[in-house]
């Protein structure tokens, strides 16, 4: 009787693990080829040695650095294109739409700095995006992205020397997370949230005496959006 009961026991686990393996616990972004729209905002600010030296030099011997960074919040649109690679992952890439930048305040010696930066962005990334119950699925995924600037607006070392260098092509990485809700075998809505950070400075001073010398500023972001996404096939 126990052998019948092991042995129905096992059959039955086998049956159960077979129907598990067969299901598609891909997400709408691995089920072939998808796209996404995505709009939203998102917070930057300005880091780098060029920061840092503001941030000493605002500060005396009689009174302490009243230096302040502010970041910058603008709106953020992405049209993304998903393949499924295997099972449920998937690469990316796509067109957006950023804008990055920041205020330095109370700089003391040194001009206040205030940028903005517009940028068209290309993503190159890999993800996963499996199914966790029903309708619900998540997906993670990272990579590069490659910036190309339309315009900017910057107002900060003035008078300090003309060698500076400003790099219009700016490359980074990028990671993001998401919450997917398929409404139907073809569309699904999700919540997003990225971050992003600049390899490349924005900003070279290329003085060539004192400790100005290789001055840097770069950008970083978080954005936070809503979209939706449809599966193509």
């Amino acid at each position: 009787m126990n052998s019948f009961i092991k042995s129905a026991f096992l059959l039955f686990s086998f049956f159960n693990l077979h129907n598990i393996q067969a299901q598609d616990l891909s997400g709408p972004l691995a089920k072939g080829c998808s796209l996404g729209l995505d709009i939203g905002y998102n917070e930057s600010e300005l880091y780098g040695s060029f920061k840092d030296e503001i941030n000493e030099g605002s500060a005396t011997d009689y009174e302490p650095s009243r230096f302040k960074a502010v970041g910058k919040n603008a709106k953020d649109f992405d049209l993304t294109v998903y393949i499924k690679l295997y099972k449920f992952f998937y690469v990316k890439t796509g067109l957006g739409y950023t804008q990055h930048g920041g205020k330095f305040l109370n700089t003391r010696l040194w001009y206040p700095v205030d940028v903005t930066l517009d940028y068209l962005s290309v993503p190159v990334g890999v993800g996963v995006n499996p199914v966790l119950y029903g309708p619900l699925s998540v997906a993670l995924d990272v990579g590069f992205q490659f910036s190309q600037e339309l315009s900017s607006e910057q107002e900060f070392v003035k008078g300090i020397g003309p060698r500076v260098h400003q790099n219009r092509f700016v490359s980074g990485y990028f990671w993001s997370g998401s919450v997917i809700g398929s409404i139907s075998s073809r569309w699904a809505i999700r919540a997003s949230y990225r971050y992003t950070k600049a390899l490349r400075p924005f900003h070279e001073n290329e003085i060539a005496y004192g400790k100005w010398d290789g001055l840097e500023l770069s950008s970083k972001a978080t954005a936070f959006s809503g979209g939706i996404i449809f599966v193509l096939k």
